[in-house]
């Protein structure tokens, strides 16, 4: 991975990751993020594996600083522009960010029923299979 990009973690096989990645594009004007498939991370960079969780979304900026869970989305905003710009660097705060985190946990710990639910792909990655 380079050092000067920033980088979206996401599942690839989640419905809703890949639905909101793609609504995302539509704001990001300047293409500022590169998206990765988590399963698509070598092994071999076992120094930035150690840093991702497996079960969040993640977002590692320019500096290589990762983000994680809610915080993670409202960096990715900050990328973007008009009002979900403003949303991001608001939510990024990590007062404002961490007051979010019990409500992405219930999307994420669902997100293979919710998927279903509004038509999308389910996310076959077991919350049993990877320690939280």
């Amino acid at each position: 991975m380079e050092k000067t990009k920033e980088y979206i973690i996401i599942d690839y096989d989640c419905g809703i990751c890949t639905h909101t990645w793609n609504y995302y594009l539509t704001f990001d004007i300047n293409k500022n993020l590169t998206p990765i498939g988590l399963a698509t991370i070598p092994d071999s960079d076992y120094d930035f594996k150690d840093k991702v969780s497996m079960l969040n979304i993640n977002f590692v900026d320019a500096n290589g600083r990762v983000f994680h869970k809610a915080r993670a989305i409202f960096e990715a905003l900050k990328r973007t522009s008009g009002l979900w710009k403003i949303a991001g660097y608001l939510g990024a705060n990590p007062i404002v960010s961490s007051l979010f985190v019990p409500i992405y946990a219930i999307i994420r710990d669902n997100r293979s029923q919710i998927s279903k639910m509004i038509g999308l792909n389910a996310c076959n990655l077991s919350f049993t299979q990877f320690p939280k």
